[in-house]
């Protein structure tokens, strides 16, 4: 359905709810995956509201809306109202297999904001009384149950992982977090088999497994095939204990075969794309320039092609040791502060987007370190720099989590001059700088174990220094989801 055959006053809802639902939905998970044609999937329910607010017993008027984001604008994929008892129901055509975002609005109000997985053939059941928190919501169906349960999963994990790094578990504790969270991810392709959540699940659980046991992160990697959801995350850790247990020349042999296998240009450009990673991490300049023009040969127009030129200024300027590129920020309250004003800290300068469902999960364990540093009087500062210009979507971060550290945001987004300098092409990206002043390391993605470990080191800070954890991510990280 286009969006122009909505109302007036449902297309200026729609609009308003796009920022609040692309958070929601990066912070719960991957907002589409790929390699399917358009799929068709079933969603009715009943929609009532609590009696002390409206104890009329009517509920018609509401709007049920599933969306999509087409280049930045909304889309609406399926669309029905209710009746009188709140009653509704609604065919969904999709592009593809994945999570979408779930909005009714009542007279051009937001009421409620949720997610639905779409899968072909998938019938779904919505019941809610409003006002509702959208955590209390159930969406019901053998789809959406599967996606509950990933999540939930998630939820545990990061719960024991943040008592570990606390303090409140041994080591070992934290490596049993790990593998049993690992485990129960992977168990989800035989309780919800063929479902999207098992198969982003099983891809994390590989994901995860890489660099506490690379052999079993191997083993099931090979099971799950490239038109999956999360393969090209699959194919990296892969990569990575592949690397670790039998060498580089193993690693770049297992990223051809899986190239030869790919099933889409795009999946192929992006295995490419771990190719010259592969180079980058081992330093080696010229198999890694190599590498860069047997992607741009393969693949010239995709944007990895951009992003592989960038990775040699990024081996050149932002290797560990070089001197970290100077810059200025704007902070919330107006000041401007250089980064060379911070010499003599160990500074960890991090990029950010609040729509970032990594960066949003990792937010108790970066307030876990910086408060553990402060008690201790450490010299160590946080610089967090928001590439969203954006106010109302900077709100969700600023305003509902309690950061420490200096806070900025980067008001020309992606294209600041910082941002530039410091090569960000995913977030978040996070740079460990020197007291002077030289880089020590740069971490993608989910690496913040990794900074946890390197700060905790480096200002003894025994409490948060796990022992045996994996080794950070250190190369470039190839365009992603969560890409600025």
């Amino acid at each position: 359905m286009s969006f122009t055959c909505l109302t007036h006053r449902q297309r200026v809802a729609v609009r308003s709810v796009l920022a609040a639902v692309v958070v929601l939905l990066c912070w719960a998970g991957p907002t589409a995956t790929h390699a399917q044609d358009t799929v068709r999937s079933y969603l009715e329910g009943q929609l009532t509201v609590d009696p002390e607010i409206d104890d009329s017993g009517t509920y018609a008027g509401f709007d049920v809306l599933v969306l999509q984001d087409v280049q930045g604008a909304p889309d609406t994929l399926g669309l029905a109202t209710t009746d009188a008892d709140g009653a509704f129901a609604v065919t969904i055509e999709a592009p593809r297999r994945g999570l979408y975002p779930l909005v009714v609005t009542r007279g051009g109000r937001i009421v409620l904001a949720h997610e639905l997985v779409i899968a072909d053939g998938d019938s779904a059941r919505l019941t809610a009384q409003l006002p509702a928190a959208s955590q209390s919501v159930r969406v019901r169906s053998p789809e959406n149950a599967a996606w509950m349960a990933y999540q939930n999963t998630q939820a545990l994990h990061h719960q024991s992982l943040l008592e570990s790094l606390q303090g409140e578990g041994t080591d070992g504790e934290l490596e049993q977090s790990i593998q049993r969270t690992a485990s129960m991810l992977w168990q989800l392709r035989t309780s919800f088999p063929g479902t999207v959540g098992a198969e982003i699940a099983a891809a994390e659980s590989v994901a995860l497994l890489e660099g506490w046991d690379d052999a079993l992160a191997l083993e099931r990697g090979r099971e799950i095939e490239p038109s999956a959801p999360g393969f090209v995350d699959v194919a990296r850790a892969m990569r990575s204990a592949t690397a670790r247990l039998e060498g580089q020349d193993a690693a770049i042999a297992l990223l051809d075969d899986l190239i030869a296998r790919t099933d889409t240009p795009d999946r192929s450009a992006a295995l490419y794309a771990e190719r010259v990673r592969a180079r980058v991490d081992s330093l080696q300049r010229d198999e890694a320039l190599a590498a860069v023009e047997a992607l741009k040969a393969a693949h010239p127009d995709s944007r990895w092609a951009t992003w592989a030129d960038r990775t040699l200024y990024q081996l050149d300027n932002l290797s560990p040791g070089a001197p970290a590129p100077d810059g200025t920020v704007r902070t919330l309250s107006g000041e401007s502060l250089a980064l060379s004003d911070l010499e003599g800290s160990l500074v960890l300068l991090e990029f950010f987007t609040p729509q970032s469902s990594v960066y949003r999960r990792e937010l108790p364990l970066r307030t876990a370190l910086y408060d553990a540093a402060e008690a201790a009087g450490q010299g160590f500062e946080i610089v967090s720099v928001s590439l969203e210009p954006d106010e109302v979507l900077n709100a969700t971060v600023f305003e509902e989590f309690d950061l420490g550290g200096v806070l900025a945001v980067a008001s020309e987004g992606v294209d600041d001059p910082l941002a530039a300098a410091y090569n960000v092409t995913s977030v978040p990206t996070r740079y460990l700088i020197a007291p002077d002043g030289t880089i020590v390391d740069v971490y993608y993605n989910g690496a913040m174990l990794a900074v946890q470990e390197a700060v905790a080191q480096r200002l003894a800070l025994d409490s948060l220094a796990p022992a045996d954890q994996p080794e950070a991510d250190t190369e470039p990280e190839a365009p992603s989801d969560d890409r600025p």
